[in-house]
């Protein structure tokens, strides 16, 4: 009797919904059927970016806008959001485990990861601003990163970038204007550095690795919306000589095709008209796929 009332009390709670867990998880059965069902098969290329003059800069002169594979396990939207928005905002870090575990079972099953079978990639998790992260607490990439590369069986690389200037939250920006809010917002990190170059050989190398030696680079991030920041990761590691073959994210916003309805060219039959009736309950709402709603 009193095992079974210890046991209620010391039993996990669902991070979603406060349910009890299921056994060694943080979820619900509910909950994560709800984010299992939310899964779609989806490995698009990047958006490019308007190639748009920016402001002066070496490291960011000539910005490489070919398309890279973008592998994504979820669409942003329902459950997923609502898990996001916990996870970040809610301060519930356990969520980063499945969802991490997760986006590595997507990876596996990607044609990007069989290109690189003999070759693996470094993962490097999208940093924030040291201040986003002392208010947070935590970078959820990171943490998504280290799930994922548990399972992925692949390097993690916590320190490949680092987050140099406070940016405004992108949600409310225009591609353009995300592009610029970005621009000179990130710095090589100390684990990327020259010193550290050759930790990161590709396999049979053994000079100094030049750029064609050194390993490709996977960047992860939880929320890919228009590609900006990806973009401004990616020109900076490129500038310095390193090749970025793809990006694993959580999550992507993806625009739902709208639907038009083609107006009837005949009048109804009489006997149809007089079966119709108005009603004043309103119409089904739509489900939207709005971007992230508090930065990143």
């Amino acid at each position: 009797m009193l095992d079974s009332i210890f046991s209620l009390f010391l039993a996990s709670t669902c991070v979603m919904c406060d349910r009890p867990s299921l056994a060694g998880g943080c979820l619900c059965s509910d909950c994560q059927r709800q984010l299992l069902d939310c899964q779609w098969d989806c490995e698009l290329p990047a958006a490019p970016l308007p190639a748009a003059p920016l402001p002066a800069a070496p490291s960011l002169d000539a910005p490489s806008l070919d398309a890279l594979p973008v592998i994504s396990w979820e669409r942003y939207d329902g459950a997923v959001k609502r898990a996001i928005a916990r996870f970040k905002y809610d301060g519930q870090r356990k969520l980063a485990e499945p969802l991490g575990l997760w986006l590595a079972e997507r990876w596996l099953t990607s044609e990007l990861q069989q290109v690189h079978t003999h070759n693996p990639p470094l993962v490097i998790p999208i940093p924030l601003h040291p201040d986003k992260h002392r208010q947070r607490g935590f970078n959820q990439a990171e943490l998504v990163a280290a799930s994922f590369c548990r399972r992925a069986r692949l390097p993690l690389l916590r320190s490949g970038l680092i987050r140099t200037r406070a940016t405004a939250p992108q949600f409310s920006l225009s591609p353009q204007e995300r592009q610029h809010n970005l621009h000179q917002a990130f710095a090589l990190g100390p684990g990327l550095q020259p010193r550290a170059f050759g930790a990161f050989r590709s396999s049979g190398s053994r000079s100094q690795p030049g750029p064609s030696h050194r390993k490709p680079l996977l960047l992860l991030d939880d929320i890919y919306t228009t590609g900006a920041t990806i973009a401004a990761a990616r020109a900076l590691l490129e500038a310095a000589g390193w090749v970025v073959s793809g990006v694993v994210v959580v999550s992507r916003v993806v625009a739902r095709p709208k639907t038009h309805r083609t107006p009837s060219l005949r009048p109804l039959a009489p006997r149809a008209a007089a079966g119709c009736r108005e009603t004043s309950q309103p119409l089904a709402r739509q489900c939207q796929t709005p971007g992230p709603d508090r930065g990143p």
